[in-house]
């Protein structure tokens, strides 16, 4: 990823699309995000605060967040999990393909960062909250670090 892939400004949205705040105006995180996430093995350990929510653990690419997800969904509901996967798969080709040959379509800006084995603390509170998987909205970090807690 370079910095010309990185939108200046927020595209408009189609008509009848979900709005979403502007992702985060951060070019370091979101850069560090993009160049991390960029393929499917991409990780690194990532502490963000949330003024005063403090999330920290390991930045996982959608793709493998995703997949997580599904495996999660799988193990209580098979069928669920299945038909999800497929609406994800048909959606990632509708919007990989471009509309007229020779089209290229501008990588889209990040609004949520995934983690994995991500820990929670609030406030003054010593002992975190953990989860195997945690997704949250770019737009909402007030700071970031490398690293994680321990």
């Amino acid at each position: 990823m370079t910095r010309a892939d990185i939108p200046e400004e927020t595209p408009e949205p189609e008509e009848g699309a979900i709005e979403f705040d502007p992702p985060s105006n951060d070019r370091y995180l979101m850069a560090l995000v993009g160049v991390t996430t960029g393929t499917l093995t991409g990780e690194v350990a990532l502490t963000i605060d949330f003024g005063g929510t403090v999330i920290t653990g390991t930045v996982i690419s959608p793709a493998a967040w995703r997949d997580r997800y599904l495996d999660s969904v799988a193990s209580f509901a098979p069928d669920l999990a299945q038909t999800m996967r497929e609406f994800y798969e048909a959606q990632d080709e509708s919007r990989s393909a471009p509309e007229n040959e020779g089209d290229e379509t501008p990588p889209q800006p990040e609004y949520f960062i995934h983690f994995r084995d991500a820990r929670i603390y609030q406030g003054q509170v010593a002992q975190a909250t953990t989860f195997p998987l945690w997704r949250a909205r770019v737009d909402h970090i007030v700071g970031w670090s490398l690293g994680e807690v321990r």
